[in-house]
């Protein structure tokens, strides 16, 4: 905000006065309150040419929103900053209408005040624009203005970089032609880049479509770029996207997912990692496929995004080793941004199972669209398959079923009570393991342990339904098959993590809890992470204690689960407390597998 911003108070009320005050500076703000009951009030405000104006709804001797009328229509004050103040939260439509820049509810407090005066004073996003074009001048600097920018020009490069020495670069976004005289527009962005500290976007404005003059533009350290002729709504959109990524900065909301770009070209690799990075993604980078794969086997990646021609190990070659479970996992999302786009290679990437292939030349607005539906339709196409792991086959098939899959991506509110086969699987010792362990070597034990379990359940075609605390949560059908599965399923993850032990030396106990019995399939989640199918209700609850009732490696069941498995030996171990409730639940080890 700028020394001494000039600012009316138009209240009618002394304590409404004060209250403002309060939570002004007054070394930094000449403030002048007014009333209407003075003839020359308005004509006071006029001569005072303020910065800001409060106006309070209901006046002495008139409506606030008339005197919003009033400065918006008057010469000296239409472009005047409105602070609008109101006990009743439906005048702020009205007060909108009337381009206020601010609605503030009564009461409020000093800090409101503040932070209401720092949003409405704060200078205007500064934008540079270079062309050697009076035409584009014409047509591009009114468009800025009219959305709010300070618009600085310049006609040439060398003319721009002399406007940013006498600034020390301190603009917010640079939008410049390409092909101009005495310094192009590449040669501005590389004295960009290499004269000033601060990240400046930079979009180039170009009638230059091939892919060498657009990687001519990436390599000279543009963020973005546009084809000429300009269509304006998406020129403005560009624009206020790249200030809006700017002034979020460190604030920006990281995602949890994690994509690994790999690209030769250093310049569109550079501008891809830069596009998914302001969209929030966890972003590595290789230089070509012989780099990637360690990456791809070392780290857990959501998604690889991928050019087709590189040196040493190319993205054909790379996807193919992928899908073969090189790296561990064969089903990773992939995304191709290539100029190999004939029929041939087009077959090549499809046969290999890739989700998209980007054309090149591409825009960084272009990777990150691209990103976001694929990984979009991963999470659909789980979804659906989650659905498809609860219900029967011919209850999908029916019209209810279809109506169910079609709103898997839209988190309706949803539940199904069932009979399941609840297993919950924990780790017996962790509490000793967490007391005579480094917390980096307890870490590693357990992602090892998690993993090797999250295998098991993969070959079983078995997602994870639930996580709580150290305990993961499956379920399988209610049915004597189901609950003999179930059986098997936790057979092999007890003699993967006895051949994890012997591998890696580790100590690992792991208790296993079988339980039949009514759940309720519902759609739980929060409104901000998404909705997805849960196990809730009675049979969670028992197929806890059974778990809790190990004390060292081995399956337990319940009186339910044992009753449906034939051909096994089992020991009672006696009733267990179910903690949410009064009562108890008999459970028995079993002391020989069937044979199945």
């Amino acid at each position: 905000m700028a020394a001494q911003s000039k600012i009316i108070l138009l209240t009618d009320s002394v304590i409404i006065d004060r209250m403002i005050i309060s939570g002004l500076d007054k070394e930094t703000c000449d403030i002048l309150a007014v009333y209407t009951k003075d003839a020359d009030f308005f004509d006071r405000i006029v001569e005072f040419e303020p910065d800001l104006v409060f106006i309070k709804a209901e006046l002495s001797n008139s409506l606030g929103v008339e005197m919003c009328d009033r400065l918006r229509n008057n010469a000296v004050t239409k472009q005047v900053k409105i602070v609008f103040l109101s006990s009743n939260p439906n005048m702020r439509e009205q007060a909108l209408h009337r381009k206020v820049n601010r609605f503030l509810s009564l009461p409020f407090t000093p800090q409101d005040v503040k932070l209401a005066v720092e949003m409405v004073l704060t200078r205007k996003p500064i934008v540079l624009y270079t062309d050697d074009s009076d035409m584009m001048h014409h047509v591009v600097v009114p468009a800025l203005k009219e959305e709010g920018y300070e618009v600085w020009e310049a006609w040439d490069g060398r003319e721009a970089v002399e406007l940013l020495d006498n600034v020390d670069g301190k603009v917010d976004l640079i939008l410049s032609d390409v092909e101009m005289p005495t310094m192009t527009g590449h040669q501005l962005c590389r004295n960009v880049r290499s004269s000033f500290p601060y990240d400046i976007p930079f979009i180039l404005l170009t009638s230059l479509d091939t892919e060498e003059a657009v990687m001519q533009g990436f390599e000279a350290g543009a963020d973005d770029y546009l084809l000429k002729p300009v269509v304006m709504p998406e020129l403005l959109a560009r624009v206020g996207r790249w200030l809006s990524d700017r002034s979020r900065g460190a604030q920006r909301v990281v995602r949890p997912e994690r994509i690994l770009v790999v690209e030769d070209a250093q310049s569109i690799r550079t501008m891809s990692v830069k596009a998914l990075t302001t969209q929030g993604f966890q972003v590595d980078e290789a230089e070509d496929g012989m780099a990637a794969l360690p990456m791809l086997k070392q780290h857990e990646y959501d998604l690889l995004v991928t050019d087709f021609e590189m040196p040493r190990m190319d993205g054909l070659e790379l996807c193919q080793k992928l899908r073969q479970g090189e790296a561990g996992r064969a089903d990773l999302p992939i995304v191709f941004a290539t100029s190999r786009t004939s029929k041939t290679d087009t077959v090549k990437m499809r046969s290999i199972g890739v989700q998209a292939v980007i054309a090149k030349p591409f825009g960084p607005d272009r990777v990150a669209a691209e990103v976001e539906r694929v990984l979009a339709e991963v999470s659909m196409q789980r979804h659906r398959q989650m659905i498809q792991h609860f219900f029967p086959e011919q209850l999908l098939a029916s019209t209810a079923g279809q109506q169910l899959m079609g709103t898997a991506g839209h988190n309706p509110d949803f539940a199904d009570d069932q009979s399941r086969t609840v297993m919950a699987i924990r780790l017996v010792n962790f509490v000793t393991l967490a007391k005579n362990m480094k917390s980096l070597e307890l870490v590693k034990q357990i992602n090892q342990y998690l993993a090797t379990v999250e295998l098991v359940l993969e070959n079983y075609d078995l997602p994870v339904e639930q996580v709580l605390g150290d305990r993961l949560f499956v379920s399988l059908s209610g049915l004597e098959a189901g609950t003999q599965r179930a059986v098997q399923v936790g057979a092999s993850v007890l003699e993967a993590v006895e051949k994890l032990n012997k591998q890696a030396g580790y100590m690992l106990k792991v208790g296993i809890g079988l339980h039949v019995g009514h759940v309720i399939v519902g759609n739980v989640g929060l409104r901000g992470m998404g909705r997805q199918l849960s196990l809730l209700g009675e049979g969670m609850q028992v197929a806890r204690a059974v778990c809790n009732a190990a004390s060292d490696s081995g399956l337990f069941l319940s009186a339910a689960a044992l009753k449906q498995i034939q051909g096994a030996e089992a020991k009672e171990i006696g009733p267990v407390l179910i903690q949410e409730r009064s009562d108890s639940v008999v459970v028995s080890r079993i002391s020989k597998f069937p044979e199945y």
